[in-house]
């Protein structure tokens, strides 16, 4: 059994997927937002993020793969740009300051989607942009372990199906670090945060800086 691309992922998260909440907050210290940023979340989900980055004085970019995400997330916050885009984003190479990627490489778990998420934040990422990821790696609690076993037909340890059919990754540090391998680690962190299904996990959050043409595979 192979892991499900993002076309069918996208039916999860216009049904079930739209009773979740997402929980991960984003240090703005790190990210030195300045007035008149072009800040694109990446995966915007219903547009959670999109209001303070408004707020803090940024252009808000959206873009989402469920329509009805999309939808939520425009009537969330007017003034921002939001698009449904499942392959390449509609934004010019190096036209924004700072992507935003929060439990997206989790949410969209085929290694194709995942290089590809992270190919295109790199091409409309300017020269020295900065890429933010906070997202889940492996996790070590007996619940967790259950289920990467019991779906161990995905092929992948840390893959695993949720019910209502959503499949979602947890990821190797070392796995991580190849995603990002176009990217200069700036600051790396651990933090405990509650999941989209209440439970608290274990997460991680990333800043990077575009330094180099990306790597083999992200395109």
């Amino acid at each position: 059994m192979s892991i499900p691309d993002s076309t069918s992922l996208a039916t999860y998260w216009n049904g079930p997927g739209q009773e979740k909440v997402f929980n991960h907050p984003v240090p703005w210290d790190w990210l030195n937002l300045e007035r008149g940023s072009q800040v694109l979340d990446l995966g915007c989900g219903y547009g959670r993020l999109l209001g303070e980055i408004v707020a803090r004085g940024g252009a808000a970019l959206g873009a989402d793969a469920s329509s009805r995400m999309v939808e939520r997330a425009q009537a969330a916050c007017p003034t921002a740009e939001v698009v449904q885009c499942i392959g390449a984003l509609p934004w010019p190479d190096r036209s924004v300051d700072i992507v935003l990627m929060i439990t997206v490489l989790t949410s969209a778990p085929a290694d194709v989607d995942q290089r590809r998420l992270l190919g295109e934040a790199h091409r409309v990422l300017r020269p020295g942009g900065r890429l933010f990821i906070s997202d889940l790696p492996l996790q070590w609690d007996a619940r967790n372990l259950a289920r990467y076993r019991a779906h161990a037909e995905l092929g992948d340890f840390g893959v695993f199906n949720l019910p209502g059919g959503a499949t979602l990754r947890h990821h190797s540090l070392a796995r991580f670090q190849d995603l990002v391998g176009a990217f200069e680690t700036e600051r790396m962190q651990g933090f405990e945060v509650v999941s989209m299904n209440g439970n608290p996990i274990w997460a991680v959050r990333w800043l990077g800086r575009k330094i180099q043409p990306p790597a083999a595979g992200m395109t």
